[in-house]
């Protein structure tokens, strides 16, 4: 998705696990109308096997079998758009849900190119949490929802359909991981979104003000493996129900620092 004028950021969209590019598109309505809002060169990649390496030990998919150089793609793929487009330094960032999120996880600890993540319906994943890198201090949002029947909000094995695909932290300790890598000082503000939609759920926001390395967690309560704001993609019995309160994706812009 290309601005009308210079892009002034780039930023990776990336699919969770089963999921498409197209996927995303439909997911995300107003991803395209935010891009353009915020001058933002969006990139919707496509994982091999629908699926991204995103550190995890996971027996199943395509990209974690195969051990996969997902990192190592997408982040030469962002090295040269930002030169092709000449995206200012410090101005190349990645979100994602459930196995998207992850991989921006791992791009933020593997690559320096990428100065932010916004993680959806995802944790930090338990078996790449000592192989972090994270030269940089990149900002971290985690948007998850604590009623999430296939990423467990308290941490323990990410299940589908009753297999296991990995591990993660809670969404607590998720948050406190990047915390300390960050070297945050203090306790975290809280504050509450506006309850505007009628569907019997409610936000608690946490943020941790470390500069650059701001750290943040959305809890959606009654939330479930969904994009705040975005499509019910498969029914709430499955996946949970979809808060309609908030835009995941424009919070996201706004922890990118990219509001006008």
């Amino acid at each position: 998705i290309e601005p009308s004028g210079k892009p002034r950021a780039l930023v990776f969209v990336l699919h969770g696990g089963s999921g498409t590019a197209l996927h995303m598109l439909k997911l995300v309505p107003d991803l395209k109308d935010l891009a353009a809002k915020h001058s933002a060169l969006v990139v919707l990649p496509q994982g091999m096997g629908k699926s991204w390496n995103d550190g995890r030990t996971d027996p199943i998919s395509v990209a974690h079998k195969g051990k996969l150089p997902d990192s190592e793609f997408l982040t030469t793929l962002a090295v040269e758009l930002k030169a092709e487009h000449k995206i200012p330094d410090g101005q190349v960032f990645t979100m994602g849900i459930s196995n998207g999120g992850m991989m921006s996880l791992r791009l933020v600890c593997d690559s320096a190119i990428f100065s932010g993540a916004v993680v959806v319906a995802a944790q930090m994943q338990i078996d790449y949490a000592d192989k972090c890198q994270a030269l940089q201090k990149p900002r971290i949002l985690f948007i998850v929802g604590v009623n999430d029947p296939l990423v467990p909000y308290d941490g323990g094995p990410v299940s589908v359909l009753g297999r296991k695909r990995g591990v993660v932290y809670s969404a607590d300790r998720s948050a406190q991981y990047w915390v300390n890598k960050n070297r945050c000082a203090g306790s975290p503000a809280e504050s509450l979104l506006a309850d505007s939609a009628a569907d019997r759920m409610t936000s608690r926001v946490q943020t941790w003000d470390c500069g650059e390395g701001s750290v943040g967690l959305v809890h959606v309560n009654g939330g479930g493996h969904t994009w705040p704001g975005g499509q019910q993609y498969l029914p709430a019995a499955l996946v949970g129900p979809t808060t309609m309160d908030f835009s995941a994706t424009q919070l996201a812009f706004q922890w990118f620092g990219l509001e006008q």
